[in-house]
């Protein structure tokens, strides 16, 4: 949740880890104050007083990050998306200047607008997921990439693919390869 939103954010703009990690800590030793003083002073049930931090928390990170996973992230050099995942928010990786390798899983069903925009070393490009559609896919997703990236993505959807990841910005000379 908050903790690892604040760290990686820390780390992606160029902060120590260490430092990330501790400042991500006082950050949720500040919250589980707050829990304190709800349950211990305002006789709030535990539970409740923990969901609306947790809660408050998340809306923290995502109002300070903008969903943005890694947007602008100067250290991020490759990135493997878990077939758990089933979206990539908008600009999550948007000019990763550093990301040379990206790996989108099988579960991804959606791609959000300018994901991968302005990834310029961008070497390869593998996309597992067969569930991609170009409505799913938003505009200008893969623009800003580089001519000779290699992209690969699923036999039985190669033609389909190759046309659709075009029209969302990969680079008409691009290397278009089936995924094995």
């Amino acid at each position: 949740g908050m903790s690892s939103m604040i760290s990686a954010t820390l780390m992606c703009n160029g902060a120590h880890p260490v430092v990330a990690v501790l400042v991500a800590f006082v950050a949720c030793m500040a919250i589980g104050g707050v829990n304190g003083v709800l349950v211990g002073m305002f006789k709030l049930p535990p539970f409740i007083g923990t969901l609306g931090t947790m809660t408050i928390g998340r809306g923290i990170a995502q109002i300070v990050n903008g969903n943005k996973a890694f947007c602008k992230c100067v250290t991020l050099a490759k990135v493997t998306i878990p077939s758990k995942v089933k979206t990539i928010g908008k600009q999550a990786f948007y000019a990763c200047k550093k990301l040379k390798s990206a790996t989108i899983g099988k579960g991804v069903a959606k791609i959000g607008s300018k994901a991968l925009y302005g990834c310029s070393k961008m070497k390869t490009l593998t996309i597992k997921s067969s569930k991609l559609t170009a409505k799913k896919i938003g505009s200008k997703a893969f623009s800003k990439t580089p001519k000779k990236m290699t992209v690969k993505v699923p036999k039985k959807k190669f033609k389909a693919y190759k046309k659709m990841l075009i029209k969302r910005g990969v680079n008409k000379k691009a290397k278009f390869k089936t995924v094995q």
